[in-house]
């Protein structure tokens, strides 16, 4: 693990060499045919090795996207708020450092920093009780879509552009015109 400016960064070298060992199963589908040919992806979840997100004092960004039949569920500004009051519970709970979380009307941006509790039993803690909080505001079956998207931080500069992607992802949506007048952005980086 590297730590740049009080950063925490995975140090991808060693995972690498685990992933490219079966080229036939797991690069094949990433090459273009050299003939030209329309090349048709398989639609697979692609993970690290199960260590990786296990690293204590690696940053993540992770997106949970909601369930297709829900809709878009935090239009409701409260139900929002209490999603996000309970993802920073969740952090907390685990010992991980929630620098910054932005709720969208149809899925959440979460940027963080892992401690003991891996990222994949960290997620699934907080999707579960996000979920229970859903359903005692009247919500029906699950609240979010059952997998979701991570991307391990490399360094600094990966930290800095994932972190304004966040929080311009409001005013990308056209939710606002200043990400600070946004009211379901939290964390450590954006609250005093």
């Amino acid at each position: 693990m590297v730590v740049v400016e009080g950063v925490s960064a995975l140090t991808w070298q060693q995972y690498i060499p685990q992933v490219i060992e079966e080229p036939d199963t797991i690069l094949r589908p990433l090459i273009p045919s050299a003939k030209g040919e329309r090349v048709v992806f398989t639609n697979r979840k692609q993970r690290l090795p199960p260590a990786a997100y296990r690293v204590e004092g690696s940053s993540w960004h992770v997106v949970i996207n909601v369930a297709r039949q829900n809709g878009s569920p935090f239009l409701d500004l409260e139900l929002g708020r209490n999603q996000m009051d309970s993802f920073l519970r969740g952090c907390v709970i685990c010992s991980a450092v929630p620098h910054v979380i932005c709720v969208m009307p149809d899925h959440l941006h979460l940027l963080a920093e892992i401690g003991p509790v891996g990222l994949i039993d960290l997620v699934r803690r907080m999707k579960s009780s996000s979920t229970k909080l859903w359903w005692r505001q009247g919500g029906r079956d699950e609240l979010w879509q059952e997998s979701f998207y991570d991307h391990g931080i490399r360094d600094t500069q990966d930290f800095e552009a994932i972190a304004k992607y966040i929080l311009h992802n409001p005013i990308e949506a056209g939710l606002v015109a200043e990400w600070e007048s946004y009211r379901l952005v939290g964390g450590r980086l954006v609250e005093p």
